[in-house]
């Protein structure tokens, strides 16, 4: 766990979802259409109120208000909810690309007979993910990160789909009081030309 924190309750703006391509004219990419899969970012007709999204010129952060889970009314259980976000983004010749500074900023609150974990992937369709992964203390209550410098760079010249994705499990019961949530996802792309190549 991260050194405690207050909790986190964010006042966030509802800026355009990604459906248009975002470029600027100093960056050799260009984002395009920003997809969602999961319970815990699910395709609604009013997708402002259940997945809001922040994008620039090369970032992306989204807050995923599904992505809830707290104590059931039956017996013991075990809940998942994940959520997988895929961004096209265009490349131009001679560049590539990689992810960095991937997050996952969530809150926890667990009595002395639950469990929780969470975990975190990026990387490119097609390719190998890295990931990050916590589990989280019985009888806490705090904050906390998942984060990813950085994954290893794309093909030379070629287009990609970025990924992330976030899942959350949480076992507990309705003697139990339990609570988790993410309150956000983020990363950046990041690009170089292909002959200075770490």
């Amino acid at each position: 766990m991260k050194r405690p924190m207050k909790p986190m309750i964010a006042v966030f703006v509802t800026l355009a979802f990604g459906l248009t391509p975002t470029s600027f004219a100093n960056e050799p990419l260009e984002l395009g259409e920003v997809k969602f899969a999961g319970n815990g970012c699910p395709i609604s007709d009013d997708m402002e109120h259940t997945t809001i999204v922040r994008k620039s010129a090369n970032s992306l952060s989204i807050i995923p208000t599904e992505m809830t889970l707290m104590t059931p009314d039956g017996e013991r259980t075990t809940q998942r909810k994940k959520c997988d976000i895929a961004l096209a983004v265009s490349v131009e010749d001679g560049y590539q690309l990689r992810i960095v500074n991937t997050k996952l900023q969530a809150f926890v609150s667990l009595d002395t007979n639950s469990a929780a974990s969470i975990s975190l992937d990026a990387g490119f369709s097609g390719g190998a993910f890295t990931k990050a992964g916590e589990k989280l203390p019985s009888d806490t209550t705090d904050n906390t990160e998942l984060a990813i410098e950085k994954t290893p760079w794309s093909d030379c010249g070629k287009d990609v789909i970025v990924r992330a994705k976030a899942s959350m499990i949480l076992r507990s019961d309705q003697t139990q009081t339990a609570y988790m949530r993410v309150n956000g996802m983020s990363f950046k792309i990041e690009s170089q030309a292909c002959s200075t190549a770490d």
